[in-house]
């Protein structure tokens, strides 16, 4: 299944963000990546849900994909490359959906902004406290030759990430400290419908386990503080878009309607 992109430049301060538009009158719903991720990991769930006749709009975000690297990282620039792509596309009352990182992303622009029709989290945007980073250990693996050409590969076909691992772990503990202080509070402002689509299976990386029990306890802590948050559960691990394409459709679909 393909689907023909508009695709455009948007400048955030001089940072270049690839922006791709689907265009057409309906819904707009915007898709926003996950840390070390691109545009192209919505690429099973794009296509479909422009077959329902909505707007689909994704972009890379800065350091990842086809846009520019930055020197900041942080969780405000993220945030203000998404208002900016929403502001210069003329976006009224979009569907937010954001997959990791990305759902923190779109939890704090729909926390500031009443224009919101939606916010889908996908595996992100969930307050909880997550067992300690083994940094040294995933360093080793980042390290290793297989690996190392991969990610090579992927940069190339800008697939991925230009961030180097020290960046990725200033944005991962960045984003840690804002789920845990920040989150809560956004729930509390945002009076949009919020709909939170989890994997329900841990998965085979270091600490798997150990996440996904965290995460349970966080969705069921979320759910008691916020029972208006709706949660949907798949069955696979943290990457839902790529692993349930399909379910993952259905339910933005349904959401966005």
């Amino acid at each position: 299944m393909q689907l023909r992109w508009n695709k455009r430049t948007v400048d955030s301060e001089g940072v270049r963000l690839k922006v791709r538009d689907s265009g057409g009158e309906g819904k707009p719903v915007v898709l926003i990546h996950g840390l070390g991720l691109g545009h192209r990991s919505w690429d099973r769930v794009a296509p479909r849900l422009n077959a329902e006749g909505l707007r689909v709009v994704s972009y890379d975000q800065r350091g990842h994909g086809s846009s520019d690297v930055a020197g900041d990282y942080s969780y405000s620039a993220f945030a203000k490359d998404l208002a900016l792509v929403l502001e210069e596309h003329g976006l009224e009352k979009p569907t937010l959906v954001g997959h990791s990182l990305g759902a923190t992303i779109a939890l704090g622009y729909a926390a500031s902004h009443k224009d919101c029709a939606g916010v889908v989290c996908v595996e992100g945007g969930l307050p909880l406290e997550l067992p300690s980073a083994d940094w040294e250990s995933t360093g080793a693996q980042m390290r290793r030759p297989l690996l190392r050409l991969a990610v090579w590969a992927m940069k190339v076909a800008r697939l991925g990430t230009k961030l180097s691992f020290d960046e990725l772990r200033r944005v991962v503990e960045e984003h840690d400290e804002v789920s845990s202080s920040k989150l809560d509070y956004a729930y509390r402002r945002i009076t949009c419908p919020i709909l939170m689509v989890m994997g329900s299976q841990a998965d085979p990386a270091l600490q798997g386990e150990e996440i996904r029990a965290a995460v349970r306890e966080g969705v069921r802590d979320l759910q008691r503080r916020h029972p208006r948050v709706e949660v949907e559960w798949l069955s696979c691990g943290h990457n839902v878009p790529l692993e349930r394409p399909v379910e993952l459709t259905e339910l933005i679909v349904g959401f966005a309607r």
